[in-house]
């Protein structure tokens, strides 16, 4: 599990309930159960700066996940690939323009 995830089982809530996260709030958080994204729920600011959800009663298997983490941890593992790349090609047409000592 990455640090932006987190994972939660609640286990027969019988009244609607709060469930809140203590990350700094932000649109980007988003719930999934059985890997669809619950959409339609309520996401408010807890305490001044947590996310929270309001859920409906039931027993939930979630995760939470923070979305724009998850891109810029995708965009360093590109990176992580391209620079090299980059700097190969640089290298190989910097050493093709050199030009040609004849002795």
């Amino acid at each position: 599990m990455a640090p932006y995830e987190f994972r939660v089982r609640v286990e027969g809530a019988r009244r609607p309930f709060l469930l809140a996260v203590g990350e700094t709030f932000a649109r980007g958080w988003r719930v999934e159960a059985a890997g669809r994204e619950l959409s339609g729920l309520a996401h408010v600011r807890v305490n001044g700066y947590a996310n929270g959800w309001r859920l409906p009663r039931g027993t939930y298997q979630l995760t939470i996940t923070y979305g724009p983490e998850r891109l810029a941890r995708s965009a360093v593992r590109f990176d992580l690939i391209l620079i090299p790349l980059v700097a190969l090609l640089w290298l190989g047409r910097a050493v093709a323009r050199r030009p040609h000592v004849r002795t």
